[in-house]
Order: C-alpha cells, then structure tokens, then sequence
C-alpha cells in the first residue's frame, strides 16, 4: 500500500513506482521519494509504505524510517 503526495505521484510514473516498490519492503519509500527528488520534483514530495503480509501467529513488526 502507498500513500503519497502529489510531488510523487505527478513526477513518478506509475510503472516506475511499481518497480521500485518490488526492491526492496524495507527502503521503499526512500527510493520513491529520491526518484522525484532526481526527477526535479517541484512540489513536496512526502510517501509512505505499508507491506501486509498474512498473519503466522507470531507479534507483528513494524519498521519506520523517517527521512527529512
């Protein structure tokens, strides 16, 4: 699941979204955000992540990466 700000969505295509969230769950949207940012972003460009992956039983974790 993503959910991002415009600054994301008009400079990102949505193929190219696509294949960045397929590398890797834990950096995801790091490399969203510098794909607009090298893209020349004009506007905010703010994304989050969300992997939902079937419960097995055990305690949930979360990871959370802020970049400012």
């Amino acid at each position: 699941l993503v959910l991002c700000s415009d600054g994301l969505s008009k400079t990102v295509p949505e193929a190219d979204i696509t294949r960045l969230l397929a590398i890797d769950d834990e950096s995801s949207a790091e490399g969203l955000i510098a794909a607009a940012l090298d893209r020349g972003a004009d506007d905010n460009v703010t994304a989050v992540t969300v992997a939902v992956v079937p419960n097995t039983g055990r305690n949930l974790e979360a990871t959370v990466s802020w970049r400012l």
